[in-house]
């Protein structure tokens, strides 16, 4: 089985393509590789976890819990300029709170240290809605791994989501520098606990977008443009 796509260009040359269908898959590893670059983190992925169809906004994402308690986690890469306080007000819009007290808004937020590197870990819970997401600086940008579902799912998922920010490790090149932390001076300090890792979980590789059975569910667009301070879409 296979996807015939066809197009025009302007001097009227028609090429056809075909992509071959495989475990449902809509593009193949390789249109994939050639789509997105090669995320630099190696992780240990709950063996619970199962991978999820990715969208314009995220490189990754995976699916757990089960119905009426599903969470979506996600990673995904924004332009660090935004700053913190921004990327939580945020998401305290997309859980209903009020989101215009920056400090307020960062009273959730605290130091984490993965694998090699150290990030902010925030904890944005609603009345409905959680959402836990590490953000991590990487030279100008924001690699944000996000955790959202119901409170029932964040309760059962969360010490989960957590082991999993604290197992990335950043695979740098060798000329390039290792991760600093995002969070501000004035940000509380991390109480030092850290969680025993799961015994569920599984290491994974150096991860390059399609090494997986992923499904690309919608055309990536380029991080630089997704809005990340002023609009409550994207992560």
């Amino acid at each position: 089985m296979g996807l015939s796509l066809t197009g025009c260009e302007s001097n009227s040359e028609i090429r056809q393509y075909v992509v071959e269908a495989e475990n449902e898959r809509g593009l193949t590893s390789e249109l994939l590789r050639r789509q997105f670059p090669t995320i630099p983190f190696r992780w240990d992925v709950p063996s619970a976890w199962q991978l999820a169809s990715n969208d314009q906004f995220s490189v990754r994402a995976w699916s757990a819990g089960s119905p009426p308690n599903p969470a979506r986690i996600t990673l995904g890469q924004f332009p660090a300029r935004t700053g913190i306080p921004a990327q939580v007000m945020r998401w305290r819009r997309q859980v209903g709170l009020s989101s215009d007290n920056p400090d307020e808004a960062m009273n959730n937020v605290e130091a984490l240290k993965t694998k090699n590197g150290a990030g902010s870990f925030a904890t944005v819970e609603g009345a409905k809605e959680t959402i836990l997401a590490l953000i991590l600086p990487v030279k100008d940008q924001f690699w944000i791994l996000r955790f959202k579902g119901t409170n029932s799912a964040a309760r059962a998922e969360g010490s989960r989501f957590r082991t999993f920010c604290e197992s990335l490790e950043y695979l740098a090149p060798p000329d390039a520098p290792r991760p600093r932390s995002a969070t501000p001076e004035t940000t509380p300090e991390s109480s030092g606990a850290t969680e025993s890792p799961s015994p569920d979980s599984s290491t994974a590789e150096p991860a390059t977008a399609g090494d997986e059975s992923t499904e690309l569910t919608e055309s990536k667009t380029d991080e630089a443009a997704a809005p990340a301070d002023s609009s409550d879409k994207g992560e």
